[in-house]
């Protein structure tokens, strides 16, 4: 999601710095949820969702222009521009084993999420061009000395639009379409996609979820209307469609959303989102949506929080970082996960005080952040 997270910012603290911080950037968050939510079209369902108290706040980015020179950059597409996007037949029952699709889940799987907000010093998380091409062509030697080993290769940013300056000889960009209402936005941005390399999609984000929670707040059958009329057609044929992602214990919305695409909504992989203190219990939740749904799995926000005590629980650094180890290491060398993104690639979190910030306040990877980038 991201979370509009004024009153998120002052539940998540507990202490005075997070309280001053969501102060201090006060205007500039609300500007950006107005910015952000201009596009949307409100759903009228209300759903009562123990995560109804959520987290994260989200911005909208300069859109690049139709028509843009396409950029030199290693192919990393893969062949997914002949891959055909299969319509889903599974239902909320144990359905077949999913394997990994058309992804290279050996290197680069962990991403960067909503980069806009977070000041990234791109060359700290990632290997340069020339070692991000060896590294894909099966040669580690001329990895960068200062990030050895990273396994980052992709970003998105909850909307359907680069942040500009994106390293796109680095990383793979993944377009969103937030919400039934940024359906005619990710339409026009969708000429774009060959020219930034695009290779996959996401869908909503956590539709399970109201507004004043960050999510995109649309019933089952109204997301499968609007996921049909989004990705059935041209895009469908050219790239690797995600479903919707729903916020933890949001299973159900899942299986409903199944029910109400009768077979007839095109996805190949499923996002889910993870918010707790238990690596074991994470990894329990990846393998019951592996178990239920039978597709391969992107985690594409987690975080050791805990939404569940009141207020809520920030894990203490080192509970975040024993946490990261265990979590990571299943992710990396689980190949069904495909990829997986933290949230924490944000300065404000590290101003704050937060444990699960990947980088310092001025957006220079730090201790989690290394970790972060070169678990294997």
């Amino acid at each position: 999601m991201p979370s509009y997270l004024l009153a998120g910012l002052a539940l998540l603290a507990g202490h005075n710095t997070f309280l001053q911080t969501a102060a201090h950037d006060d205007n500039k968050i609300s500007n950006r949820m107005q910015e952000f939510v201009a596009d949307q079209q409100p759903i009228s369902i209300n759903f009562a969702h123990p995560m109804k108290n959520s987290r994260k706040w989200g911005t909208a980015t300069p859109k690049l222009e139709n028509g843009m020179p396409r950029m030199r950059r290693h192919d990393r597409r893969q062949a997914s521009a002949a891959f055909t996007s299969t319509a889903t037949q599974t239902s909320s029952s144990a359905g077949p084993t999913p394997t990994a699709g058309q992804v290279d889940t050996s290197v680069y799987k962990a991403g960067l999420g909503w980069t806009s907000e977070s000041g990234t010093q791109w060359g700290d998380f990632t290997p340069d061009s020339s070692s991000t091409v060896a590294k894909r062509d099966g040669s580690h030697n001329a990895l960068s000395n200062r990030m050895a080993g990273s396994v980052i290769g992709w970003t998105y940013d909850w909307n359907s639009h680069i942040v500009p300056g994106t390293p796109l000889d680095q990383l793979d960009f993944v377009p969103m379409a937030w919400g039934p209402g940024s359906i005619d936005a990710f339409a026009a941005d969708s000429a774009n996609f060959d020219a930034l390399g695009v290779s996959h999609l996401l869908s909503f984000n956590e539709p399970d979820q109201q507004w004043d929670a960050g999510g995109s707040n649309t019933s089952p059958s109204d997301a499968a209307t609007s996921h049909q009329r989004i990705f059935n057609s041209t895009l469908a044929a050219k790239y690797r469609i995600g479903s919707p992602a729903v916020a933890r214990g949001s299973k159900w919305w899942m299986e409903q959303w199944i029910t109400a695409c009768a077979g007839a909504c095109a996805y190949d992989f499923v996002p889910l989102h993870f918010y707790g203190t238990n690596a074991d219990d994470m990894i329990s939740y990846i393998e019951d949506f592996l178990t239920s749904f039978g597709k391969p799995v992107w985690v594409t926000e987690y975080a050791c929080l805990d939404f569940g005590s009141n207020p809520a629980y920030i894990c203490t650094m080192d509970e975040t970082m024993e946490f990261n180890r265990k979590i990571l290491a299943y992710m990396y060398n689980e190949p069904r996960v495909e990829r997986y993104a933290a949230f924490g690639s944000f300065t404000s979190w590290a101003a704050s005080g937060n444990t699960n910030a990947l980088m310092d306040g001025d957006g220079h990877i730090n201790d989690l952040g290394r970790l972060y980038a070169t678990t294997t």
